[in-house]
């Protein structure tokens, strides 16, 4: 892969990760208000929404988590996943790489 193509899967991939992120934060933050609303509690709206965006950006980026995968297909066809659980593709180079690795030069 070009480093073009690897910049743009990325790029792309992360952009999502911020973007849904983003949209399950302010629907939080909404459940929030209306605890506080209800409960006649005050919250800094401001820092409980970035609260929220932090905990699942990172959440969504944990090694070896499984509950999020982003997938991105490059312009060869090869699927790429961002984050989550690695496609059928990153497997198979993954095994291509260790296959190498202990190739017949290496069992002496």
């Amino acid at each position: 892969m070009r480093k073009r193509d690897i910049f743009s899967v990325y790029f792309r991939g992360l952009a999502e990760l911020a973007f849904v992120a983003l949209g399950f934060a302010i629907a939080g933050l909404l459940c929030m208000q209306l605890i506080a609303m209800l409960t006649e509690k005050i919250i800094y709206a401001e820092s409980a929404l970035l609260f929220i965006w932090q905990s699942l950006v990172l959440l969504a980026l944990w090694p070896g988590q499984t509950f999020w995968t982003i997938r991105r297909t490059t312009a060869h066809g090869f699927e790429h996943s961002v984050i989550g659980l690695p496609s059928d593709d990153d497997l198979r180079v993954l095994n291509h790489r260790a296959a190498r690795r202990s190739g017949p030069e290496r069992q002496g």
